[in-house]
């Protein structure tokens, strides 16, 4: 090993060979870490729910904890919307020939709800990020989550209101997989009781 004076001290110092292991694990780390932040950014393209958020969480400086559970719902976009539309008009028009004339569950669902196999394939994608189903159906998904899961799944901060911890909104839109575009309408349980939404208004249909 040879040594290097500093002024009056002497200081023992490392050949470039005695270094090079240690410049390798370095190098090696650095990869795994790039490699890493590869991984986690090459998934399937990400679109998001327009205004599916809340404008005053963006004044919020606090994030949600990690751990806390939330309770999401995903709700799904009807089918054949201006259809559906014309149909709910008619039934309740007096002077239609199709007043009061309700189609059957069966008959309803299969011209308007999304089908089964759409339903299987959200709820499949939920898993799969770490959420637990509670409940599915061709209206909804209920799922429970961690804000840490919930924060990665949908690419979203879960903020806290100042003074007031148990109130929490996210500032941003959640963005979902690109194939579910025109089958989620909307996701509620990213945001508190009595916290508004900002954007557009969104609400579900319900039968």
């Amino acid at each position: 090993m040879a040594r290097r004076k500093h002024g009056s001290v002497e200081s023992p110092t490392m050949s470039v060979a005695a270094q090079r292991p240690t410049l390798m694990i370095l190098l090696g780390a650095v990869l795994l870490a790039l490699a890493t932040i590869a991984a986690a950014t090459a998934g399937e393209p990400m679109v998001a729910i327009r205004g599916n958020h809340s404008s005053e969480a963006a004044e919020w400086i606090s994030r949600a904890p990690g751990d806390r559970q939330l309770l999401i719902g995903v709700w799904f976009r009807m089918r054949n919307e201006a259809e559906m539309e014309k149909f709910g008009e008619e039934v309740n028009d007096p002077h239609s020939p199709k007043y009061h004339k309700w189609m059957k569950r069966d008959e309803y669902m299969a011209r308007f709800a999304q089908p089964p196999a759409v339903v299987k394939a959200v709820r499949d994608w939920l898993s799969a990020q770490g959420f637990q189903i509670e409940s599915a159906d061709y209206m909804s998904i209920s799922a429970w989550g961690t804000v840490a899961t919930v924060e990665k799944a949908f690419a979203i901060t879960i903020m806290t209101r100042p003074g007031y911890p148990l109130s929490y909104a996210n500032p941003t839109d959640p963005q979902i997989p690109a194939r579910f575009a025109d089958l989620i309408l909307e996701i509620t349980g990213l945001r508190s009781g009595g916290i508004a939404s900002g954007g557009r208004a969104i609400e579900p249909r319900h039968l």
